[in-house]
């Protein structure tokens, strides 16, 4: 009977023992799931890759077989160029996004912009950001949009201060983490950058000033709107120009020498001698 006894508790113990085992398996695997899933919180970007067609150089204009030319030898203002043409099938070359794509990564890898035409930095941003406008060649990755924009914020053309508006927007809108945001502008070299800084001091103008938007209308009749600081938008205003100066005052200018500086105050700008100029309309 004893044995009986010891063979009944030897049994329980062992199967007590199995569902612990069990359990505790249970626990490590659904701890390695939860790993897992916070690892996958950055996707990989998708590769670009190189380009993939062949063009029949007898439909290219005589300007687009010497950048395709160009292209093929590795020349990265060829490959820019072949980009844009692709993005918007001039020169004899047909509308492919996706082929754009990967000539102006080859472009950026170089480190191109072009001052007047753009910047492939700044496209390969946007086909992470929007994939859709790139034929969804790529997979959307705000972290990897994030670093082409800082990498184009960077360049002297005019796509820097785009892509630095749309960098900010991705973490503005919380697309990408502030750590994110950092290692992107680590990797560009923008950390500590004259030229982000001056960026960024207009953003700190746009939203300093923000209650100046709006039409304004002058005694004798003129009118302008201000849509973003410190820039102005011209509305019936004819020849025209106007900035914000770093003392706080609102440049305007008619043509020299019609200028004249503005201040604002309780709802009206004001001349450097107290006279109203400008008030705020509808």
């Amino acid at each position: 009977m004893k044995k009986i006894i010891t063979l009944l508790i030897m049994a329980l113990l062992f199967v007590g023992s199995a569902d612990a085992q069990k359990k505790t398996r249970k626990k490590t695997s659904r701890k390695a799931r939860t790993t897992a899933t916070t690892k996958v919180k950055t996707p990989t970007a998708t590769p670009i890759g190189e380009p993939q067609l062949v063009f029949d150089m007898t439909r290219l204009t005589q300007l687009g077989k010497e950048d395709y030319e160009k292209a093929l030898a590795g020349d990265a203002a060829g490959q820019f160029w072949v980009g844009n043409c692709l993005s918007y099938g001039g020169e004899g070359f047909p509308e492919n996004h996706a082929e754009a794509l990967r000539w102006y990564y080859l472009a950026a890898k170089q480190g191109y912009s072009d001052g007047d035409w753009g910047n492939a930095c700044f496209e390969i941003g946007k086909a992470y950001d929007t994939p859709s406008s790139f034929d969804n060649c790529v997979k959307e990755n705000n972290f990897e949009a994030a670093k082409w924009y800082a990498k184009a914020a960077m360049k002297d053309d005019r796509q820097a201060q785009n892509a630095n508006d749309y960098l900010q927007s991705l973490l503005h809108y919380k697309l990408i983490t502030q750590a994110q945001y950092n290692t992107a502008m680590r990797e560009a070299g923008a950390v500590g950058s004259s030229k982000i800084q001056e960026m960024q001091n207009k953003e700190s103008l746009n939203k300093k000033y923000a209650h100046f938007y709006g039409t304004w209308t002058s005694a004798r009749g003129t009118t302008f709107t201000i849509t973003s600081g410190p820039y102005l938008d011209l509305r019936g205003a004819g020849k025209f120009s106007g900035e914000w100066r770093s003392n706080g005052e609102l440049h305007v200018s008619f043509g020299y020498p019609d200028e004249i500086n503005l201040r604002y105050s309780n709802g009206n700008l004001y001349d450097r001698d107290g006279r109203m100029y400008w008030k705020i309309g509808n």
